[in-house]
């Protein structure tokens, strides 16, 4: 099982074991993993194998995410980001950040996507 799914199956659980049933989104909702049956809370879940925070390339939020946490703060609803480390090493490490102070510090950044791969291969040297 990939590192994602088992993230979110830990996180299932880890809301089953608090009584809290989580659902996937429906067909055209997105900027989350699980909503709660309810519908006051929406979860995004991230794994990494790595434990060491430092070590932890966690920096990013798509911008789906963020419209997603921004929409949840203007309807007054709950936007979790747990991030599950240290997946298949015995002990996880479980955090969980408040889609409020994401977006606190979220700063936007610029990147450009080079459309190269139909035509890369005129590049090579070797």
């Amino acid at each position: 099982m990939s590192t994602a799914r088992e993230a979110e199956k830990y996180v299932k659980n880890w809301y089953k074991k608090q009584g809290i049933e989580v659902l996937r989104p429906s067909k055209g909702e997105f900027g989350y993993d699980f909503k709660t049956q309810d519908g006051k809370e929406f979860i995004e879940v991230k794994g990494t194998k790595e434990r060491e925070l430092s070590r932890i390339a966690f920096r990013y939020l798509t911008n789906l995410e963020y419209v997603k946490i921004k929409e949840c703060k203007r309807q007054k609803l709950k936007y979790s980001f747990h991030l599950i480390a240290g997946i298949g090493t015995g002990r996880i490490d479980h955090y969980i950040i408040p889609g409020h102070i994401l977006i606190k510090k979220a700063l936007p950044e610029v990147w450009w996507c080079v459309l190269l791969t139909k035509d890369i291969g005129r590049y090579k040297i070797t």
